[in-house]
């Protein structure tokens, strides 16, 4: 069989894999659920607004599939994740008929070590959980892997093809403005182009336009999706150069104030590391590692230039473990590993160069045959483990909480899977659409608020302020409901603190000036969660876990009945807490504005943020209603950017 059939083989076979595993839902991933309903609309994700995967995402929900919207976006990641393995194929393969061995690899041989390569990757945990699932990352790990095979063909040939030049910058471009983390093969990049820059006969210009053509085909279309009628989810930016060049280069988010520490770069090392072994596998991660450090020895099976190659390849690789920390909440850990997801690349590369440098000791036939067994075994044990075409409960609970509200009530939430989930079902299913959904990452229902003026009382221009203000503003006309309050807005509610209260009704909870009464109520996905095991290796779905406790948790300061089903779940965690210290958050006792201090006093000090925002507490949040009774000129000075307080 040719190498290109049996790259398609591969593709094929592991998209059969990917496909059976997908859920018809929506499955609460990262990001997941807001790129499918922003996609399905043709409408723009936040910043930088991923348009090339929101097209992909739109054309695959419109295709004539006999299966769910949801799942036809689960599917169409399965079709790129499936596609990058093909080219990590062809990569593995390219790179092991260069290796100079005496006698040389043989076609066969080499077939053998890079499908093994391959498929050590394809059912590594994290590259299949995330297979499944409609997200920004598949492609990524797409244009990343089209990079790494046309690199290699353009360090490897003997001669420069013209087509295959133009056709790499094209890319390069593509993917340098689809995603952060692609910058990584920066150092890979400019190796091919400095060793293969094509002389005056190429039409060097050629290649430079190709790379620009790359650039600016996703930003013409991001204005394209942004000029779209009032998708209902959406992050409109203002439809000037300046709001695209922001949107485009993340100057918005990078603009915020960064309060965490700089990581431990031994720790997060060793957290990377056992992430691989777990990941992988122990033996696969030992090979690998063999791999990498063979290319500091005399002894290494490569060439010069394309052990230079790869390591232009891996080290950007083990600079972002050293870079980003291993956070101490599951919900962090998630996006780590979403992060962590271009640095496996590496590892069919370096695993491959492990088995031929071990050859003097051991075949690396009979080393691929132990590998082979050791993922049957992997397949057969993980499988059950991992799909998610049966994980429909998450999504049936959202559907449920929304059904549960009373007609045209306000429901805040602070957590963005929470917040995503909420407006999938509202824009995909049209679940309950008279209830107005408020996510912290407002910007998505921007345009849909703003068709309600009567909302909000002031155009605040960030949060905390904009959700505050949309939940003070409408506690006298309509049912308010909060949900996975963060701690930062459970202070400055002051609740159970004599100003707000929380009355649990189900996983929501309705806020008041006064305490009632909580209702009974019954919690079918705590019992769910409470039967399912989630692997340590999960944090994504053990997070879900988390969560929920952490719902319960809030709940038993009104209702102390769900003490105990929030210790349940939180016992079923890999690291569970001590019960003692699962209690409810105590109401705070200091006074609001311990200082007595006016507006004018607090803006003297902007550098100063306790006392701002303690006396944001008791300017906005006194239950005075919404700041009608404050004056006009304090209200538009608490608006101004330069004013807000620093959290």
């Amino acid at each position: 069989m040719t190498t290109s059939r049996l790259a398609l083989l591969i593709g094929i076979t592991f998209f059969y894999l990917y496909a059976s595993g997908t859920a018809p839902v929506n499955v609460g991933f990262g990001d997941s659920d807001v790129l499918i309903a922003a996609g399905a609309y043709g409408g723009v994700a936040h910043p930088p607004g991923y348009p090339l995967y929101l097209s992909g995402v739109y054309l695959a929900t419109h295709l004539p599939l006999p299966v769910s919207l949801a799942q036809r976006a689960h599917l169409f990641s399965a079709l790129l994740y499936a596609l990058s393995l093909s080219f990590i194929f062809l990569s593995v393969h390219r790179l092991l008929r260069h290796v100079p061995l005496t006698p040389r690899l043989s076609r066969f041989t080499s077939h053998c070590l890079s499908l093994v390569a391959t498929c050590v990757l394809g059912l590594m945990y994290p590259f299949w959980l995330y297979a499944q699932v409609a997200e920004k990352y598949a492609l990524n790990l797409v244009l990343a892997t089209l990079i790494i095979y046309l690199s290699l063909k353009l360090i490897t040939a003997a001669k420069v093809s013209s087509t295959r030049y133009y056709l790499f910058a094209f890319v390069t471009g593509l993917a340098l403005v689809s995603h952060l983390s692609l910058w990584l093969l920066t150092p890979l990049i400019l190796v091919t182009w400095i060793s293969r820059w094509p002389r005056p006969g190429h039409l060097p210009i050629f290649s430079l336009l190709s790379l620009l053509l790359g650039l600016a085909l996703p930003l013409l279309l991001l204005w394209q999706l942004n000029l779209r009628p009032s998708p209902p989810v959406s992050w409109h930016f203002p439809a000037t150069a300046a709001g695209l060049w922001r949107q485009a280069l993340m100057l918005d988010y990078f603009s915020q104030p960064q309060t965490s520490l700089p990581p431990d770069r031994p720790e997060a090392l060793v957290h990377y590391s056992r992430y691989l072994i777990l990941s992988f596998g122990f033996l696969p991660s030992l090979l690998g590692l063999v791999g990498g450090l063979s290319l500091f020895s005399q002894r290494s099976p490569l060439p010069r230039q394309l052990r230079i190659w790869l390591l232009c390849f891996w080290l950007p690789v083990l600079a972002l473990s050293l870079i980003m920390p291993w956070p101490g909440t599951l919900a962090q850990q998630a996006v780590v590993a979403r992060q962590y997801l271009i640095t496996y690349l590496t590892l069919p590369f370096l695993l491959s160069l492990g088995l031929i440098y071990l050859k003097r000791w051991l075949s690396p036939l009979s080393l691929s045959l132990v590998l082979i067994l050791v993922l049957i075994w992997r397949l057969m044990t993980v499988y059950p483990q991992i799909s998610l075409a049966q994980d429909t409960a998450m999504a049936q609970s959202y559907r449920d909480l929304l059904n549960q509200l009373p007609l045209d009530s306000l429901l805040v939430c602070t957590a963005d899977v929470s917040c995503f989930a909420l407006l999938f079902q509202q824009a995909i299913y049209h679940t309950r659409p008279d209830v107005i959904v408020v996510p912290e990452a407002y910007q998505f229902v921007a345009l849909k608020l703003d068709r309600q003026p009567q909302l909000k009382g002031f155009d605040y221009p960030q949060n905390p302020f904009v959700l505050l203000d949309y939940i003070s503003w409408n506690l006298k006309s309509r049912p308010v409901y909060v949900l996975d309050l963060q701690p930062e807005y459970y202070r400055l509610l002051g609740l159970n603190r004599g100003l707000f209260y929380l009355t649990p009704q189900g996983y929501a909870a309705r806020l008041t000036t006064s305490p009632a009464s909580p209702a009974a109520t019954l919690y079918p996905y705590s019992d769910y969660l409470l039967t399912t095991h989630y692997p340590t290796i999960d944090p994504v779905r053990l997070q879900r876990l988390a969560g929920t406790a952490q719902r319960h948790l809030i709940n038993a300061t009104v209702n102390p009945a769900e003490l105990d089903l929030a210790k349940s779940l939180f016992a079923r965690l890999p690291s569970p807490p001590s019960p003692a210290t699962i209690v409810p958050p105590p109401p705070e006792t200091a006074p609001l504005n311990p200082l007595n201090q006016t507006f004018d006093e607090v803006l003297k000090n902007p550098r100063d943020p306790e006392p701002r925002r303690r006396y944001a507490q008791s300017l906005q949040l006194t239950g005075q209603t919404a700041l009608a009774e404050l004056e006009l000129t304090n209200a538009l000075k608490l608006a101004t950017p330069s004013s807000l307080p620093v959290f």
